[in-house]
């Protein structure tokens, strides 16, 4: 059995090792955010590759998979963009934030068809995540302005 004193014990590294795993995501993403400032898609989407399979927060999960949206759309290959982000929407459902998360991905699929020259569609995306933003209460985040 536990006692008081080792459950707190077990509490405080489970709290601890969250907060760890939470900092890693964030690392990845910072990093994987500068390779994409610096036009190093390709070796974004390794990153991404690499960082999903470890990330157990369903939330960074689809945020790093909107990255690689992101990366793929920049590259061309618009298709496999397509496919990534709506791998991405199906996750969504088991994160907290559900109507940040869904301004992102209707955010990014909006760039997607804007570079695929479907204006229509992008323009419906994009109001359709600014509602989203707004629903969230981020309507002034770095995501919303991009």
């Amino acid at each position: 059995m536990f006692t008081d004193s080792s459950m707190k014990h077990y509490i405080l590294i489970f709290l601890l090792l969250g907060a760890a795993s939470a900092s890693v995501a964030q690392s990845n993403l910072d990093q994987i955010n500068n390779l994409l400032i610096d036009a190093n898609y390709t070796e974004a989407v390794s990153m991404i590759d690499r960082a999903i399979p470890q990330t157990t927060d369903k939330s960074a999960v689809v945020l790093l998979e909107n990255k690689k949206a992101e990366a793929l759309i920049r590259l061309g290959r618009f298709d496999e963009a397509d496919h990534v982000l709506k791998l991405a929407e199906q996750q969504i459902s088991q994160t907290t934030n559900a109507s940040f998360l869904q301004a992102v991905i209707q955010s990014t699929e909006g760039f997607l068809y804007l570079n695929q020259g479907r204006n229509d569609r992008a323009l419906e995306s994009l109001q359709k995540s600014i509602s989203l933003f707004a629903t969230s209460g981020k309507e002034n985040s770095l995501e919303a302005a991009q």
